[in-house]
């Protein structure tokens, strides 16, 4: 670990409410039964960046047909029944949007409008919002807004570049990475963008299903933050590569991520114990798969 200024801050969530809870939600009395246990993914085996699901083990991948164009950031709401994502060319402001559609694709609505790159939506745990990222500021700063695209306001408001947003279940909170100190750091903040303070060194922060800990990437490692009185840090990968978008099980014994090997970017899911069990869930002859998200129930 980086001798950096690794600021374990204890009294930062004692401080913001930071429990854990639970992340529930019904199926609904009508339409398509609710993912359960499910990744959801972005693959472009079919020439283009589009949505898929498979199972926990890899098995059974289906895409999910919606309109046409690349897609990256998927997000299911925690009921399981609808689906955020970005579409559009992450690279191109004002080409980029956050949509909602329903699990089968159908049905999909536009939630942002404005000018600039709209992405990495990120549900509140009731699924009433959505936190996001958006440059229509001319910097990446983390947005909110109601989960039909109204009330859309800025939180973080700051001249640096802000980004990665992670709603902590009990809803109080949200983590999200900043350069505003001159490296990336891991803050946390109130849900309305107050109390920022700032929690370890690192990028893509996470939290886990109970709220009691955190994903996190370091040193080009993935690292779980251990939420307590006294913190601790575990360092769950080791090898040499890259890894992206570090997610977890609904159980929390499993870490997905997305990670660049033989030329491919595939996802793998390991304990999050001490990161054995390394299982890769997308083949090398399919294209390159990212962004896996997990269902949360």
């Amino acid at each position: 670990m980086r001798s950096n200024r690794t600021i374990l801050r204890a009294a930062a969530f004692a401080a913001l409410g930071v429990v854990a809870a639970g992340c529930g939600g019904s199926d609904g009395p009508n339409g398509a039964p609710a993912l359960k246990n499910t990744i959801v993914f972005v693959s472009n085996r079919s020439g283009v960046d589009e949505l898929y699901a498979m199972n926990s083990d890899g098995s059974g991948a289906r895409k999910i047909p919606t309109l046409d164009g690349p897609k990256s950031y998927p997000a299911v709401s925690p009921n399981g029944l609808e689906i955020a994502f970005t579409l559009g060319d992450l690279q191109t402001a004002g080409t980029s949007s956050i949509y909602v559609a329903a699990l089968d694709g159908t049905a999909p609505l536009r939630l942002t409008t404005e000018q600039g790159v709209d992405y990495m939506a990120s549900w509140s745990p009731d699924g009433s919002r959505i936190a996001f990222v958006s440059t229509r500021d001319d910097n990446s700063e983390i947005y909110v807004m109601s989960a039909d695209g109204s009330s859309q306001a800025n939180l973080t408001n700051n001249p640096a570049n802000d980004a990665r947003p992670s709603w902590s279940p009990s809803q109080n909170t949200i983590l999200f990475q900043s350069d505003r100190m001159g490296e990336t750091d891991i803050y946390t903040m109130t849900s309305t963008g107050t109390s920022v303070t700032p929690v370890i060194t690192g990028s893509d922060p996470h939290w886990s299903p109970s709220g009691s800990r955190f994903l996190y990437k370091q040193s080009g490692q993935i690292w779980v933050y251990n939420v307590s009185d006294t913190p601790t840090t575990t360092q769950i990968t080791t090898q040499a590569g890259f890894y992206f978008t570090p997610g977890w099980s609904l159980d929390e014994s499993r870490i997905t991520y997305a990670n660049t090997i033989n030329n491919h970017e595939e996802i793998w899911a390991v304990s999050s114990a001490d990161g054995s069990a390394p299982t890769q869930l997308t083949p090398d002859d399919q294209g390159d798969s990212y962004y896996p998200s997990w269902t949360r129930h």
